[in-house]
């Protein structure tokens, strides 16, 4: 036996009722004074003076891993060139992945 979901199937007009019911009534705002946003706006460079040292410690931290991912990827190619050019095994598996993936070109 199946078990089947019932579920609850509301009209157009149930859910619009229910919309209208959740629906709350924000009051007025009250006028604001101009001399209260010439005194914010004043306060507001004072309040956003932060050291550009801690500013961007994060981005320092980002860029530091960054460049230890790139090098170790730079070791690694270094490497496979090295063992390339004295080798054959690159080719000798290149050549096998070939065959066993049927790449031909």
């Amino acid at each position: 036996m199946s078990k089947k979901k019932k579920f609850k199937k509301f009209s157009k007009n149930q859910m619009l009722e229910e919309i209208k019911k959740s629906e709350t009534t924000f009051p007025e705002k009250s006028p604001v004074n101009t001399n209260q946003n010439n005194n914010i706006s004043a306060k507001t460079p004072e309040q956003k003076s932060i050291s550009p040292n801690s500013e961007y410690n994060y981005v320092k931290s980002d860029l530091k891993k960054i460049i230890v991912v790139f090098s170790v990827i730079i070791l690694i190619l270094i490497g496979i060139i090295i063992i390339n050019q004295r080798t054959v095994w690159l080719s000798n598996f290149s050549d096998m992945l070939v065959k066993t993936l049927n790449i031909n070109q």
